[in-house]
C-alpha cells in the first residue's frame, strides 16, 4: 500500500487545514472511479482507502469543531421539572362497543322475496 494517507500528521492541523486535504482526496476519488468505469485502474482498493481517509479526516473536522460548538451552546442552570399530578381515571369505565356480526353472503332471491 504505497498510497496509504498518514492521517496522523493532520490530527494537529488545523480544520481549514483538514478541509483543503479533504477536497484534494475527494478529486482523487473522482478521478479513480472514472479510471474504474474505463477499465484503466489496476488497484481497485484505492478507491476504498481513499473513501476510508476522507471519513477520517471529516471525523477529525468534527472533533476539533465540537468543543467551540460546545461552549457556544453552554447548558443554561437546570431548572427543576414540576411534576405533573397524577391524571385521574374516571371509575366507571364505559364498555367498549359491540362488534356488528360479520355480514352474511348474499340473499337469493327467493330468500329476498321471503324476508
Amino acid at each position: 500500500m504505497k498510497d496509504k494517507l498518514d492521517i496522523t500528521k493532520y490530527m494537529n492541523a488545523t480544520a481549514s487545514e483538514i478541509e483543503g486535504k479533504v477536497l484534494d482526496l475527494k478529486k482523487s476519488l473522482m478521478e479513480a472511479r472514472f479510471a474504474q468505469a474505463n477499465g484503466s485502474i489496476k488497484d481497485t482498493s484505492v478507491i476504498s482507502r481513499t473513501r476510508h481517509a476522507i471519513a477520517t479526516l471529516l471525523g477529525y473536522i468534527t472533533n476539533k469543531k465540537a468543543p467551540k460548538a460546545a461552549a457556544a451552546k453552554a447548558p443554561k442552570a437546570a431548572k427543576p421539572k414540576a411534576e405533573k399530578p397524577a391524571a385521574a381515571k374516571p371509575a366507571d369505565k364505559k364498555p367498549a362497543p359491540a362488534k356488528k356480526p360479520a355480514a352474511s353472503a348474499k340473499k337469493t332471491k327467493k330468500e329476498a322475496k321471503d324476508a
